[in-house]
């Protein structure tokens, strides 16, 4: 799910945890710094790319790190050029 560059976005709701397939969840440049504890409960979360203030000062980041998801504030397109 990707949220960037939504300046006015300032929280996700705990709905959330209903995404049960979700596995990547980016929000750069929006104005999120912690996510709902039920982003916990998503098994198959893989990565999550957020903005500097959640992946650095979050309670939240820490846990899903613990659990082995990947926080990251941010990220890097892979060697793709336009030719």
């Amino acid at each position: 799910m990707n949220l960037n560059g939504n300046s006015l976005l300032n929280s996700i709701p705990s709905e959330i945890e209903y995404l049960e397939n979700l596995r990547v969840l980016e929000f750069h440049d929006t104005n999120i710094t912690e996510l709902p504890i039920e982003i916990l409960k998503l098994n198959k979360l893989e990565e999550i790319y957020g903005t500097f203030e959640f992946v650095y000062s979050s309670k939240i980041a820490k846990k899903l790190g613990e659990k082995g998801v990947n926080v990251i504030s941010h990220r890097f397109e892979t060697g793709r050029k336009n030719t």
